[in-house]
């Protein structure tokens, strides 16, 4: 008995010669037909490989232009505050160019209020100009939790953006009322200071909470983008829960009051603020705002919430 697999020949001595050729001759042709088709199922893994590792590259290409665009946003906004210093000292020029008190006081804060104005409308210019919103287009589709992402990110950056430009006008304008002409251009210049202290803080916070979950997915592996399986939530550090959640409830908590001191609502402003310095005493932002409030409010204390927000400046800088 011949052990090990049965043979559909007979491969006994009267096997002729040729019999044996044409049994090799099929091995070879089987053996032949396994790699081809070994050969033909390798070149589509291959193809498939390399279409992700292109779609790959193109998402990540995208996401980091999204990057880039949103961090621009910021970097344009805060410019406004170095763009409204030629405004501060033709107001303070007009204070004492009119010899009439009344006079002088309209005049100042027309020219004022006007150039912000201005000034206001070229930003914007150079913002719409970016077309940040229109460089997410080559992400369309791609993933829901992406997109919610960018909306809710653009969402607070224009929010950001309308209150800090709300809160300026106002204050610049008490200014103007309440100050003394000769100490109006110091006045304004550390107003516009305390507004770009708050501004800078709340937009790069959103934009670095938006980067960091972006730079998930630009680091992700080929199948995970390809498959949209990337957790874009994932923690690139240890960072505890605890000192995460204080971080979000803060920046929350700066957001209200932001929103509060716009629409004059000083004194729940003032307890949004002590919450966000609560939670993280170290940003400038919070203090400035906290004393942008207690000026508006005309309470006593705001000089040493800015400078506070001045020391913390200077430190985190």
């Amino acid at each position: 008995m011949v052990v090990g697999y049965p043979i559909p020949l007979n491969l006994s001595a009267e096997m002729k010669y040729t019999d044996i050729i044409s049994l090799f001759s099929s091995i070879i042709a089987l053996s032949s037909v396994i790699i081809a088709v070994g050969a033909f199922l390798y070149s589509l893994w291959k193809d498939r490989q390399l279409k992700r590792k292109e779609y790959a590259e193109r998402i990540r290409i995208a996401a980091g232009l999204v990057i880039a665009k949103i961090e621009r946003w910021s970097e344009l906004a805060l410019g406004f505050f170095n763009e409204i210093q030629p405004t501060i000292v033709d107001a303070h020029t007009f204070r004492f160019a009119v010899a009439e008190e009344g006079a002088s006081l309209n005049a100042a804060r027309k020219t004022l209020y006007s150039g912000l104005v201005s000034k206001r409308a070229e930003n914007l210019k150079k913002i719409n100009e970016e077309q940040i919103e229109i460089a997410y287009s080559d992400l369309y589709g791609y993933d829901p939790k992406i997109q919610n992402l960018f909306d809710q990110t653009i969402k607070k950056l224009k929010y950001i953006d309308r209150r800090i430009y709300r809160s300026l006008i106002l204050s610049t304008q008490d200014d103007i009322k309440n100050c003394d002409r000769n100490e109006l251009g110091d006045v304004l210049r550390t107003t516009a200071d305390m507004h770009s202290y708050e501004c800078e803080y709340l937009m790069i916070d959103v934009t670095k909470t938006f980067s960091d979950k972006m730079m998930n997915l630009i680091i992700a592996k080929d199948n995970e983008i390809y498959n949209k399986s990337v957790d874009i939530d994932k923690k690139s550090n240890k960072d505890s829960n605890n000192s995460d959640r204080d971080h979000l409830l803060s920046l929350e908590f700066a957001l209200k009051g932001l929103n509060f001191r716009s629409l004059k609502h000083y004194d729940k402003a003032l307890r949004c603020y002590k919450k966000a310095i609560k939670k993280a005493p170290e940003v400038e932002g919070f203090w400035a705002g906290k004393g942008l409030t207690l000026k508006a409010k005309n309470k006593d204390g705001f000089k040493d919430d800015f400078s506070k927000a001045n020391t913390y400046f200077n430190k985190n800088h």
